[in-house]
């Protein structure tokens, strides 16, 4: 496959979710939108910020070194781990922006581009 069919794909759903919830917020009640549902599920399972997260830091992070194999098995354990947590009644009352920030960290870290991947 091409980087211009990845590319198109990625703008091509953007800009639908972008759409979709421009209309869901025209129709009542105003709380069916992308935003408002990410927030709510976020209020009751704050841990959900995790993998999103892990793939901002993925995207994101500075170019590093990469950890070897085991950072990808890393990072889903502990993602199991807080979802049991969850599930059990484990983990106490985190909010979900420090879900995100360990989740931006640990996928930089453990799941980061190597150096030079984006040469082009």
């Amino acid at each position: 496959m091409s980087k211009r069919l990845t590319q198109v794909v990625l703008l091509v759903a953007v800009v639908l979710l972008v759409a979709y919830n421009g209309f869901v917020y025209l129709l009542p009640p105003p709380d069916d939108t992308i935003s408002y549902v990410m927030w709510e599920w976020s209020e009751h399972h704050p841990w959900i910020a995790y993998p999103l997260g892990v793939v901002v830091g993925h995207w994101f992070w500075p170019e590093q070194q990469s950890v070897p194999w085991f950072g990808s098995l890393l990072l889903l354990l502990f993602g199991l781990l807080m979802g049991a947590g969850d599930w059990f009644g484990w983990l106490p009352a985190i909010p979900a922006i420090l879900f995100l920030s360990v989740g931006i960290v640990l996928g930089g870290w453990l799941w980061g581009r190597e150096k030079g991947d984006l040469d082009d």
